[in-house]
């Protein structure tokens, strides 16, 4: 993808809110998904994120490699590698649940937390 391309989208976009996994060189961080497509999703987490970073995001629904586009922290967007099936847009749509909140502020599971003083 060029830098011509970054601002411009391939596929319809649709509001979610799931909670999913983002793998970061070799770390997992919880995220928020807050809008999905074919081709790439927004996400909010508590780590910036730099364009070009490649990422492995997992959910309920589906799994995808990405490369980072954007980033504005909290926010992100990534565009996935192939496509998603329309289908699993539309599944994402219907199953959009509400994330806990808070959790995407929690640190990834096994990740040290800094000691309470």
């Amino acid at each position: 993808m060029n830098e011509a391309d970054v601002g411009r989208r391939e596929a319809g976009r649709y509001s979610v809110d799931l909670a999913a996994e983002l793998s970061v060189e070799g770390y997992g961080i919880c995220v928020a998904l807050r809008d999905l497509s074919q081709t790439g999703a927004c996400l909010v987490g508590p780590a910036p994120l730099r364009p070009g970073l490649a990422v492995y995001l997992k959910c309920s629904l589906f799994a995808s490699s990405g490369v980072v586009v954007w980033s504005a922290p909290p926010r992100c967007g990534i565009a996935f590698v192939g496509r998603l099936p329309g289908r699993v847009v539309q599944a994402a749509r219907r199953a959009a649940a509400p994330f806990p909140q808070g959790a995407a502020n929690r640190p990834a599971p096994g990740a040290e937390s800094a000691p309470k003083g």
